[in-house]
């Protein structure tokens, strides 16, 4: 099981890092009119794909150290998920930054900047904030709904097999109260 989710992983930061590098690559190329145009979709599409990539790759990579420790693997698949880890965290950094060749002609902010959510606010316009509202707000519902299901199946796993999973249920609890405590404070705040 860990070797699959490593693989799945490695595979997943290897497909972030293609599509970084074929967006830095397009960028570069001169072009006008409606072929500009062609390309500015193309990129954006793949860098939602590199970032879809980098963030499951990370998650996969996250899951595969955390089951190489806990069932207390080999040493050598502990430092390989470990190194898995720290290479998807930093093809998560690079994909940040190639945003800048996806929208060369805005002040984009740099991934390292502390305000770098209200700065990326800021250099987007209405129809783009929108789009983003829609999508932040299903994926806040979706949140809610799985991660209540994500509990049902804790207490249920509980029950059946008699391994208590109380402190998973109890860390969802705590992370869906805080989600909707800071959701509904800064709705109510505007």
């Amino acid at each position: 099981m860990t070797v699959v989710l490593g693989g799945v992983s490695f595979f997943l930061g290897l497909l972030c890092i293609m599509n970084i590098w074929q967006i830095k690559k397009k960028a570069t190329a001169s072009l006008t009119g409606e072929e500009e145009d062609l390309r500015d979709e193309w990129q954006y599409k793949k860098y939602s794909d590199a970032t879809l990539a980098g963030n499951s790759s990370l998650i996969f990579a996250i899951s595969t150290l955390g089951i190489a420790l806990v069932t207390k693997q080999s040493l050598a698949l502990i430092i390989g998920a470990l190194l898995l880890v720290i290479t998807t965290l930093i093809c998560n950094t690079a994909g940040l930054s190639v945003i800048k060749f996806v929208y060369p002609d805005r002040n984009l902010p740099e991934a390292s900047d502390k305000n770098y959510a209200k700065k990326l606010l800021a250099a987007t316009d209405e129809g783009e904030r929108h789009v983003m509202l829609e999508g932040l707000y299903s994926a806040y519902n979706s949140t809610n709904i799985l991660l209540i299901g994500a509990m049902g199946l804790f207490i249920i796993y509980s029950v059946g097999s008699g391994n208590s999973q109380l402190f998973a249920i109890l860390v969802i609890a705590i992370v869906l109260v805080t989600v909707n405590t800071q959701y509904m404070f800064k709705v109510r705040s505007k």
